[in-house]
């Protein structure tokens, strides 16, 4: 499924009561809702102006949730109290993502990493800002430090927000001093990119991790492989 098929999707909407549901790439169930009028409701979440996106008259949950979508489903019902027991039943039944996040009072944590910086970091929040170079990765409902660790575990990127000379990680190879330019921007750049496409994909960092402490077993660093 593509952001072009969501587009076509849309076009198919009636003006009924019903009960809408937001899909992701892998297939997994990202919201359940219900409205009066299904295509006035699920037209709100969207921008045209001129590719489809988030409408960023939304909260930032809900704008990230919607560029997460790549596909919707619909069940028209006979009365808005239909809609609402169906609405309840599948969220009770399938816990989707994104009524969990938006029903609770708790934030959960978010690995994002800002771009405005010179050589970026990652940093873990719980509140999410309106700015264009920020990057957020998540919602995590547990783990996120634990991730993050691992990130810099394998990867030598900076992780002070302010250094002038190489620090104790740099000295233990887990950074790069970039704050001393000992490797240039392009480059911190790459392995940044690296990184984020290993925490959209956590079996890579494992198996990066996995190798990483056979190489140093075998190199007789045992007290290195037990860190990770």
């Amino acid at each position: 499924m593509t952001k072009e098929n969501l587009e076509n999707e849309l076009k198919t909407l009636p003006n009924s009561t019903g009960v809408y549901q937001y899909f992701n790439q892998e297939g997994k169930l990202l919201y359940v809702g219900k409205a009066k009028n299904l295509k006035n409701r699920i037209k709100s979440y969207f921008a045209f102006t001129p590719n489809l996106h988030a409408n960023p008259r939304n909260s930032l949950r809900i704008q990230k949730m919607i560029e997460e979508t790549v596909h919707l489903e619909f069940i028209t019902t006979n009365s808005e109290a239909d809609a609402l027991i169906l609405e309840n039943s599948f969220i009770k039944q399938l816990h989707p993502k994104y009524n969990i996040l938006l029903r609770d009072d708790k934030t959960y944590p978010y690995i994002y990493v800002d771009f405005e910086e010179e050589f970026p970091r990652f940093e873990i929040t719980r509140k999410l800002v309106k700015k264009s170079k920020i990057k957020y990765f998540g919602p995590f409902f547990k783990g996120a430090r634990e991730l993050l660790d691992a990130l810099y575990l394998y990867y030598p990127l900076k992780q002070k927000a302010s250094c002038k000379s190489p620090c104790i990680f740099y000295q233990i190879s887990r950074c790069l001093a970039p704050c001393d330019k000992r490797i240039s921007k392009e480059k911190y750049l790459e392995i940044l990119d690296e990184a984020m496409h290993a925490l959209l994909n956590p079996s890579i960092l494992i198996k990066n991790l996995e190798k990483q402490m056979i190489h140093l077993a075998q190199n007789e660093n045992y007290e290195e492989a037990a860190k990770v």
